[in-house]
């Protein structure tokens, strides 16, 4: 008698939980309709803080920066889903495809799982985290992911205040400090290996922009030429040509742009975010027509 009265205690304050959760979740996305709408755009933009830094959306027309630093393929797919739901306008997907992406996978950071993503993740989802990045999980109520949203029902804010994307100027010139530069000539070869469960999202990127007629583009940053990215160049080439052959991929990681434009050996300041903003409009363009 004594077990049944524990068991009914335990499993009345899990219903308990539950519930304050599921308010504390229905408060935090009220606006989330409103916020993470943008009628304007055609292109859906995504990636990782490559992206975030050095795609200025505003120089690219019908684009839509929603890229933010240390995203993995898993958090990109599900802000696809949950911006597509709400911009049924859109027509094309740019994703980045690079080596941090495939041959890496960045964890344990609890800010990622955030409340707007919850209702398109599958319990696939929740449990591949569990298996492979269990400390994403730790918080799922992060105040980072909680405050922004709890202010938009009291005052106006913008998308990018939400951070889970948009453009952000990268006021930096520290290549020459960058320890990945210094460190160049010490570093060994070897070939990259694919991360399995990072790429296997982007298997569901593809899949998911196929099945909802959305033209998908991959597309790589440029970064500072060292030797170890040449060679990691060549690698990721190969991984898309094998797997992607029909996804037209924009790689501009080896173009040449001057030292004035990197922040660090991996990201654009404002500088290069100008120079290869303009050149991806003017490629999109040519794609287009």
């Amino acid at each position: 008698m004594t077990q049944n009265r524990f068991l009914l205690r335990v499993l009345a304050f899990m219903a308990v939980l539950a519930l304050l959760v599921f308010c504390v979740w229905k408060t935090v996305t009220w606006t989330r309709d409103d916020l993470c709408s943008h009628p304007e755009a055609t292109t859906l933009v995504l990636g990782n803080s490559r992206v975030q830094y050095g795609f200025d959306d505003r120089l690219v027309p019908e684009t839509w920066n929603s890229a933010v630093n240390a995203d993995n393929y898993n958090v990109i797919y599900w802000r696809l889903r949950m911006l597509h739901l709400r911009n049924p306008q859109l027509q094309r997907v740019m994703v980045i495809c690079d080596q941090t992406q495939v041959f890496n996978y960045f964890k344990n950071i609890p800010d990622k799982i955030h409340p707007y993503y919850w209702d398109v993740m599958t319990p696939e989802d929740w449990l591949g985290l569990l298996a492979h990045d269990s400390g994403a999980l730790l918080n799922p109520l992060h105040y980072l992911k909680v405050i922004i949203p709890l202010k938009s029902l009291v005052s106006s804010i913008s998308y990018n205040e939400l951070g889970i994307g948009g453009y952000t100027r990268l006021v930096r010139d520290k290549l020459d400090e960058d320890e990945s530069l210094r460190d160049e000539s010490n570093q060994r070869r070897t070939i990259p290996q694919i991360h399995e469960y990072n790429v296997s999202y982007l298997r569901k990127i593809v899949a998911y922009c196929d099945v909802n007629n959305l033209e998908l583009i991959f597309f790589n940053m440029p970064s500072y030429p060292t030797k170890s990215i040449v060679d990691g160049n060549k690698s990721l080439h190969i991984y898309v040509e094998n797997n992607y052959p029909n996804v037209p991929f924009m790689d501009y990681e080896l173009l040449q742009l001057p030292d004035s434009c990197f922040g660090d050996v991996n990201h654009l300041n404002y500088r290069g975010a100008r120079v290869i903003s303009e050149r991806i409009a003017k490629d999109l363009s040519i794609h287009s027509n």
